[in-house]
C-alpha cells in the first residue's frame, strides 16, 4: 500500500455523514482537515475543464466500406475508413445545454458535495462555451483530475 493510499483510507475511516476529511499540499507540507476548513477562499484555484469531447453523439454505421487496398497503395491514396465508419453528430444548442447541466449536477453531487455554492461553500462551476470554469481548492480539482502526479511530489 502506498502512503497516498494509506492517507486516503485513513481519512475515509475518520469521515462520517456530517464531516468529510481530506488533504492538500501547501508549501511542501501535507495539510489534513475537514473539507470546510481546507476550503478557505484564499485557497481557491480557478481551472478550465474542456468538455468538448462530450458534445457529440456517436452514430453507428454497421456498413463496412468496400475497399481495394492494393489499388489504394499503388495510387498512394490515403484511406480514412475511421471517418467513414464512425461518424458523429454534433449536439445542437439545446442538447449541449442539457449535457452541461447534467454534468455540472453530477460533479456537484459527487465531488465534495458540501463545498459548492448553494450548499454554503465557496466553490463554483460555470459554463463557458464547451468548457467548465471551476473555482475550488486543490482537493476538489484533485478529484476531477488524475492525481498520480501527487505521489511523485510527496
Amino acid at each position: 500500500m502506498t502512503a497516498l493510499e494509506l492517507l486516503e483510507k485513513t481519512l475515509s475511516i475518520l469521515s462520517n455523514d456530517s464531516i468529510t476529511y481530506t488533504w492538500r499540499i501547501d508549501s511542501h507540507q501535507i495539510m489534513i482537515g475537514s473539507e470546510t476548513k481546507l476550503c478557505d477562499n484564499s485557497l481557491l484555484i480557478t481551472k478550465f475543464y474542456d468538455i468538448s469531447d462530450l458534445m457529440f453523439i456517436p452514430t453507428h454505421n454497421n456498413t463496412i466500406p468496400n475497399l481495394d487496398l492494393e489499388q489504394a497503395m499503388r495510387n498512394d491514396v490515403v484511406i480514412n475508413s475511421i471517418s467513414q465508419n464512425a461518424r458523429t453528430r454534433r449536439l445542437n444548442h439545446h442538447e449541449k445545454a442539457q449535457v452541461r447541466t447534467t454534468l455540472s449536477k453530477i460533479i456537484r453531487e459527487n465531488v465534495s458535495p458540501n463545498v459548492w455554492e448553494g450548499k454554503g461553500g465557496p466553490c463554483s462551476i460555470i459554463h463557458l462555451q464547451e468548457s467548465f470554469v471551476i473555482r475550488a481548492p486543490e482537493f476538489v480539482h484533485r478529484q476531477l483530475e488524475d492525481y498520480s502526479w501527487v505521489a511523485l511530489n510527496l
